[in-house]
Formats: C-alpha cells, structure tokens, sequence
C-alpha cells in the first residue's frame, strides 16, 4: 500500500499528545476522530491487501 497507516496512526496519536505540533484545540477532536477512524479501517486494508495478494498469486500459479 502507498500509505503506511500504523504509521500514520501513530503521528497523529503523537500530534494529539503535543509531541511533535501545538494543534489548536478545535483540532483536537477532528483528529481524535481521524486517530479513531484509522485505528478501526487498518485491519481490514491489511486483510484486503493479503487476501488480493493472495488472489494474484493463484492467478499466477494457474499460468
């Protein structure tokens, strides 16, 4: 995938707790949510992306 989301997660979790900017606090809660959103749908694109990895592969084998 072109976007590491752990890694996304974690600077966001790291921008909430002050580490890396100062956000305003009507920032806060947009990203808190983002954090959230992104925490939930990481699962399910790392399953996505293994189970069409796997696709390809059978698909390869079949040639």
């Amino acid at each position: 995938m072109g976007i590491n989301f752990r890694l996304f997660s974690e600077r966001l979790r790291r921008a909430l707790a002050g580490e890396e900017v100062t956000l305003p606090d009507a920032a806060k809660q947009p990203i808190q949510n983002l954090c959230a959103e992104v925490e939930i749908v990481t699962p399910w694109l790392r399953d996505f992306e293994y189970d069409m990895s796997w696709l390809l592969l059978q698909k390869n084998r079949r040639r």
